[in-house]
């Protein structure tokens, strides 16, 4: 692992208090400060939860409890950035190896309590629609609507001037993922941005997907339904920091838990062409 770290990104992740809990802060991703550096530099890289123009940043080193999985997949390799010494003690890792990597994190599970009167409308914003086929058979009238949700977000960093195909197009194993067909950082502005949603290691189909603009959050979603075979498609935008952004509930089979959530992004950077 210690070539591996010599070969990795260098991240300072932000630090703030502990990550939102409440069905509110739908959102999450990752943004680094910069989706591109120069190899040997130096990458700052939070973590948000909100609605992205007015998201707060969640502490991600030192460790918090919540925190499952953080990963940095690139041409030299794998690293668990949880068992890096430089991200254990200063949160840095430095990237060397020129090409396109992948951040990947997972999140532990949260709990949420929602009023049923504000459930529908929840799962109507997010397009949850295996939610609401199993809420319209048996909806919660009393108590609270018990939910169990866990986040996921990747971002994708370019070291250098060459992308490559890489870890950009790979399934990572994440419970719900968005896996773009190319590498988006290959595509031309208005070339067709394909990706398929994966839940549970099949393709999923009927679930809202979004394009987004990190620069300009208050611009209107592009929205999308993933097909039978799991694929959504938009138009590559020709410039600027992006979002694709997915949420997925179902039934939950365990005691105590109505649901169970989960909420998917990954973010990326287009650089204008000359």
């Amino acid at each position: 692992m210690t070539s591996i770290l010599l070969r990795s990104a260098a991240l300072f992740l932000a630090f703030d208090g502990a990550l939102a809990g409440t069905a509110n802060a739908h959102d999450s991703w990752l943004e680094p400060k910069t989706f591109q550096t120069p190899a040997g530099g130096l990458v700052p890289v939070a973590f948000y939860v909100g609605h992205h123009g007015e998201q707060r940043s969640a502490r991600l080193a030192p460790r918090p409890t919540w925190l499952l999985s953080m990963r940095d997949y690139g041409p030299g390799g794998v690293t668990n950035l949880l068992n890096v010494r430089e991200f254990q003690q200063r949160s840095a890792l430095r990237y060397a190896t020129p090409g396109t990597h992948v951040i990947a994190l997972a999140t532990g599970h949260f709990r949420n309590d929602m009023a049923p009167a504000e459930f529908p409308a929840y799962m109507e914003e997010e397009g949850l629609a295996a939610a609401q086929a199993a809420w319209k058979r048996s909806p919660v009238r009393s108590g609270k609507v018990r939910e169990a949700y866990r986040r996921y977000a990747k971002a994708l960093v370019q070291v250098g001037a060459s992308p490559n195909r890489g870890a950009a197009t790979q399934r990572l194993g994440q419970q719900l993922e968005i896996v773009p067909a190319a590498n988006p950082l290959m595509l031309r502005g208005g070339d067709p941005l394909r990706a398929t949603i994966w839940f549970a290691g099949r393709p999923l189909q009927g679930a809202l997907v979004t394009l987004g603009s990190l620069d300009r959050p208050k611009d209107a979603l592009l929205p999308v339904r993933s097909n039978a075979a799991g694929k959504v498609e938009f138009k590559m935008p020709a410039s600027g920091r992006w979002m694709v952004n997915v949420v997925w509930s179902v039934p939950s089979k365990r005691p105590g838990t109505d649901f169970e959530t989960s909420f998917s992004s990954l973010t990326f950077a287009v650089p204008p062409r000359r």
